[in-house]
């Protein structure tokens, strides 16, 4: 997780917080559906990852 963060944090927080709305419409209108749902989880694991950093510090 480290490398990932290191690498694609930041990426990953500002991209799905972007997609997020597309998605979810998109999950609204033809159901849930499997679109991009590890991006997600990854978003969540990162966004936890940079809370619990900003407890540390």
């Amino acid at each position: 997780m480290d490398l990932v963060d290191d690498l694609f944090g930041t990426i990953v927080l500002h991209t799905w917080e972007k997609f997020k709305p597309l998605v979810k419409g998109r999950n609204e209108r033809e159901g849930t559906t499997e679109t991009l749902q590890w991006f997600e989880y990854l978003y969540n694991e990162m966004l936890k990852r940079k809370q619990q950093q900003a407890k540390i510090r």
